[in-house]
């Protein structure tokens, strides 16, 4: 049969009568039929060789036929074509989170699942922002329990980045199977938490993620080719990660296997945003200090807002949850010889302390008086480090957006300013 006629026998009534047969045809009374069915008479034309025919249907009297098989565990055609899309089961993808110490949304993850011991088909789909895909059509229409394996891309072609191992070209991706109940089946959602392995990969596909797909306080860049980024198995100390750019390459970041993994992930993702939206500038401020400074601000910055969103509250002002703050700044901090091994002095709250609420010094008496607040992203991002290459241009932008406020006096702004010019004379040479 047809479609349309499977659907018209599927929707017609059981107790409907036969009112005129051929020799290859049979016409149905139809008058009492389901929403969506015929309202008259119907007549099928019946196949010379076989029909898969629902047997609630009567067949004429003296028609020679034999029933070949029942499908036993096939959803009748009716309940499939009228069921509610709302019906249809949810996978939920859930990472552990160490900052939260719960567990949250894989949100935007692409999926590639079957269905186990169904024909072998592929189907393809993305969880939404809360981390869950729905079952397609087919996948339901069995109401045994069934089995899925699924495979889980680390990475966006959209947006142009996939995590890798240390030195692979490729995604990473995971495979995870899980049983479906008949509870699930019926419309449920059966939730998967993902182990983190050894490389901080979900950690680092959530910050990746966040900062292409929700936020919007930064450019969002990409590159032709996909952004790497590593997610390495080794710790290195207080090196967290680092970002390298080229001029004829494509740039790659990678990340340490870290309790910071999220920040630091934001942070050099920060990098990559100075890089891809001036470079010119990127590349002058060789000392550091710029650069440091502001990925330290984004990597802050977003990563506070993404743990609020999920109600979480830092434990006092100066919590450093993201690892980006650098509250313990101050001016005499110096480079070291090796910085790779240590804490640079580069890594500084310039763009931070004119941003939070948090006075550092009221904690730590020989850090930075801080009364500054307020000046939001996109200005720190448009008005200042889009326009200067070096402290000398960057000092008198900062400066210009404290004095518009109209909330500071220029003796205080001098004097958060002097710090910044007393560690640029001394230490970054």
């Amino acid at each position: 049969l047809t479609e349309d006629e499977r659907v018209k026998v599927a929707s017609t009534e059981v107790h409907s009568d036969i009112i005129e047969v051929s020799p290859y045809t049979i016409t149905y009374t139809d008058y009492e039929s389901t929403d969506g069915g015929p309202t008259g008479p119907v007549t099928f034309q019946l196949p010379i060789l076989y029909a898969t025919w629902p047997m609630d249907k009567a067949l004429p009297e003296g028609m020679e036929y034999v029933v070949e098989g029942e499908i036993a565990q096939a959803e009748p055609v009716a309940t499939r074509m009228t069921r509610a899309a709302s019906d249809y089961p949810y996978i939920q993808l859930m990472a552990y989170d160490n900052v939260l110490q719960r567990n949250v949304p894989l949100a935007y993850m692409d999926v590639r699942y079957n269905v186990t011991g169904s024909p072998y088909v592929l189907y393809y789909t993305t969880t939404d922002a809360n981390g869950r895909f729905q079952l397609s059509l087919y996948s339901t229409t069995k109401p045994a329990s069934i089995s899925l394996d699924l495979h889980l891309s680390y990475s966006n072609t959209e947006d142009h980045w996939m995590i890798t191992t240390d030195t692979s070209s490729a995604s990473i991706f995971a495979a995870v199977s899980t049983y479906l109940s008949p509870t699930v089946m019926q419309g449920g959602t059966q939730t998967i938490v993902v182990p983190e392995g050894t490389r901080n990969a979900n950690t680092i596909f959530r910050a990746a993620t966040y900062f292409y797909r929700t936020q919007t306080d930064f450019p969002r860049y990409t590159m032709s080719r996909s952004l790497k980024i590593e997610a390495s198995e080794s710790y290195a100390g207080s090196k967290t990660g680092y970002f390298t750019g080229y001029t004829t390459n494509n740039p790659h970041i990678l990340v340490y296997r870290s309790g910071t993994a999220f920040g630091t992930t934001l942070h050099e993702l920060g990098h990559f945003t100075h890089y891809r939206g001036y470079e010119a500038g990127f590349l002058a401020t060789a000392k550091r200090l710029l650069s440091e400074s502001f990925a330290s601000y984004l990597g802050w910055y977003l990563g506070e807002k993404y743990y609020k969103s999920f109600g979480w509250t830092p434990s006092y002002s100066g919590h450093n949850v993201t690892g980006n703050s650098n509250q313990k700044w101050n001016k005499d901090r110096h480079v070291p010889a090796t910085p790779l091994s240590s804490d640079p002095g580069w890594y500084s709250p310039l763009f931070i302390d004119i941003t939070d609420y948090y006075n550092q010094q009221q904690d730590y008496s020989t850090y930075l008086w801080d009364e500054f607040n307020g000046i939001q992203p996109y200005t720190i991002w448009y008005s200042i480090i889009t326009q200067c290459s070096d402290w000398a241009s960057c000092r008198p932008l900062i400066k210009r957006q404290l004095t518009s406020t109209q909330r500071y006096s220029e003796a205080a702004i001098e004097a958060y300013l002097a710090n910044y010019d007393h560690w640029h004379s001394n230490y970054d040479n």
